[in-house]
C-alpha cells in the first residue's frame, strides 16, 4: 500500500507525523511518502529510510502545484489542516481544488471547531475570556466568520473520497461520534511507544519532573508551579526536584513570560531546564528519557466548548506512552483506560507537591509506577496500533 502523508501547516504536528509514519511502516509492504515544507523536512529527516521518504515543498513553489504532485497513492493522510490563519486557509482552498483520486484520511484536532459551528457556538467562542483587545476580537471574528465557513466543504470532500476522520483517543472518538458515524472514525495515538528511547532516569540525583509542550500561559498552569517553588513551606522542592519544561516558547500565548520567570528562579538556585527554541524530535526524546515522571499542568477548559480530554487532546499522556513514563494528570481529564495504573490524578497543586515529595522519599513506589508505565506503553507499539486498525477495518 502506498500512503501519502501531508503536513504543510505553519504550526504542524510533526510528532504525530512520526507516529502515523511508524504505525504504517510496521507493515513492510507499505510505502510512506511525507509531503512537507522546509521546516517539516528539517524536523522529520530522521524518519527517512527504505520505507519512508520525504518530499519537500520549496519556498518558491505554490501550494496548488505541490499538492498536484500527490498522485497514484492508495491513501492520503492529512495531519494538520485547520483554517485558523491566512496560510492555513489558503492551504485549505488549494486542498479543495486538488483531486487526489483516492480516499482521504483527515485528522481532527479540535472537534468543537469542526462540528460545533452554530451561531451560538461562534459567539461563545469569540467572546470566551476576551479581554478588551481590538486585535484579538478582529482575529476571532475572522476565524469564525471568514475562515470557518470552508469547513463544511472540507468535510464533504473527505466523505466523497470514501475516507475517514482520524482522532487520537477513545474519549475523542466518543465525542466525535455525536457528529460523524462511528465507522467513519479511526484512532491513531498522537505518539506511540518508542522502544529505542532508553530510560536514563536511574542516573538522576534528584526527582526529574517533565512538563512537555510549548511554554503557554493559556494551555498550562505554570503559575501554580512557580507558587509551589516560592512557598516557604515547600523549600524541599528546591533541593529534591529538577524540572524540565520540555518545549520552546509559544510567543503568541505569553510563553516568553514563563521563560523569563524560570530564568529568575534558576538564579535563585532552582534546577529548571527551559528551552527558548523548538527542540528537534531527537533532542526532545533524549531529554524525555531522563524524566522520572511527566506532569500535566493543564487548564482543561480551552474555549467555550473546547475541553482537553473531550473535544481536543494534549500530547502529555502520549509523551508518557512514547517513553514509558508514569504521570500526574488533573482530575477530570479523560485518558485511556489502558493508562490507568501508571497515572496519578490530582485536584490541586498542594496535592502535586505532596505526591512529588512522597515519590522522592519512596523510590520503590516510583519504580512500581515506572514498571506499570512500561507495561501500559507496550499496548501502543506501532504494530499493535496497525493491527488494531486493520482488524476493525477502519482503513
Amino acid at each position: 500500500m502506498k500512503i501519502a502523508i501531508i503536513e504543510l501547516t505553519e504550526y504542524g504536528h510533526y510528532t504525530f507525523v512520526e507516529s502515523i509514519s511508524n504505525v504504517f511502516a510496521s507493515d513492510k509492504n507499505n510505502e510512506i511518502v511525507i509531503f512537507t515544507d522546509t521546516k517539516g523536512y528539517n524536523v522529520l529527516q530522521h524518519l527517512e529510510n527504505e520505507q519512508i521518504k520525504l518530499i519537500k515543498k520549496e519556498n518558491t513553489e505554490g501550494v496548488d502545484s505541490f499538492l498536484n504532485k500527490i498522485k497514484n497513492f492508495d491513501r492520503v493522510i492529512v495531519v494538520t489542516l485547520e483554517p485558523y490563519m491566512k496560510k492555513s486557509f489558503q492551504l485549505a482552498q488549494a486542498f479543495l481544488k486538488t483531486d487526489f483520486n483516492c480516499p482521504i484520511y483527515f485528522v481532527i484536532h479540535n472537534i468543537d471547531f469542526w462540528f460545533q459551528q452554530g451561531w451560538g457556538d461562534k459567539f461563545r467562542n469569540i467572546f470566551y475570556q476576551l479581554r478588551f483587545s481590538i486585535k484579538v476580537l478582529t482575529y476571532r471574528l475572522k476565524v469564525y466568520f471568514y475562515y470557518a465557513p470552508i469547513i463544511p466543504q472540507l468535510i464533504r470532500k473527505i466523505k466523497l473520497s470514501k475516507g475517514r476522520f482520524i482522532t487520537m483517543s477513545d474519549s475523542l472518538k466518543s465525542e466525535m461520534s455525536r457528529y460523524v458515524p462511528s465507522d467513519e472514525i479511526s484512532i491513531i495515538p498522537f505518539s506511540i511507544f518508542n522502544n529505542a528511547i532508553e530510560d536514563k532516569s536511574a542516573l538522576n540525583p534528584q526527582l526529574r519532573v517533565c512538563i512537555p509542550g510549548f511554554l503557554s500561559t493559556s494551555r498550562r498552569d505554570y503559575d501554580s508551579i512557580f507558587n509551589l517553588l516560592e512557598n516557604d513551606q515547600a523549600k524541599i522542592l528546591k533541593n529534591s526536584i529538577e524540572w524540565d519544561f520540555l518545549g520552546g516558547i509559544n510567543e503568541t500565548e505569553n510563553g516568553r513570560t514563563v521563560f523569563e520567570k524560570a530564568q529568575l528562579l534558576q538564579k535563585k538556585g532552582y534546577k529548571i531546564n527551559v528551552y527558548e527554541k523548538m527542540l528537534s524530535i531527537v533532542n526532545f526524546d533524549f531529554q524525555l528519557s531522563k524524566a522520572d515522571i511527566v506532569l500535566g499542568n493543564l487548564y482543561l477548559q480551552q474555549g467555550a466548548n473546547s475541553v482537553y480530554g473531550k473535544s481536543k487532546e494534549t500530547g502529555t499522556t502520549f509523551t508518557m506512552i512514547k517513553a514509558a513514563k508514569p504521570g500526574l494528570m488533573p482530575t477530570g481529564y479523560n485518558f485511556d483506560e489502558a493508562l490507568k495504573t501508571s497515572i496519578l490524578q490530582f485536584e490541586n497543586y498542594e496535592e502535586v507537591q505532596k505526591m512529588l515529595i512522597h515519590l522522592r522519599e519512596n523510590p520503590s513506589e516510583l519504580m512500581d509506577l515506572k514498571l506499570k508505565a512500561r507495561e501500559n506503553s507496550l499496548k501502543y507499539t506501532p504494530l499493535s496500533i496497525y493491527n488494531k486498525i486493520e482488524c476493525t477495518n477502519s482503513f
